[in-house]
């Protein structure tokens, strides 16, 4: 009697588990597809990201271009009329 409830409890102990080993691995398997797709999204993120700053940077490098041609004609403006006078 106590062999077969011995052998009772550790087909009992074996199904609970074997129960939670199968539970562990999908909420494995859910977890890593929601890490999955934070990492899409951060990766778009930082993708968007960086190609915001690129075109800033074009706008202000486009920007500066035309402040120093604004300077260099104010200066050229300026030599010829020292020159004249």
């Amino acid at each position: 009697i106590l062999k077969r409830a011995l052998e009772a409890d550790i087909s009992t102990i074996k199904g609970a588990i074997a129960g939670h080993s199968e539970r562990v691995a999908e909420e494995r398997s859910q977890l890593s597809k929601a890490l999955e797709a934070d990492l899409q999204n951060v990766n778009s993120l930082i993708a968007d990201h960086t190609n915001r700053l690129v075109q800033d940077r074009s706008t202000l490098s486009q920007a500066l271009q035309d402040d120093l041609q604004n300077v260099n004609g104010i200066m050229a403006d300026h030599q010829n009329r020292l020159v004249q006078d």
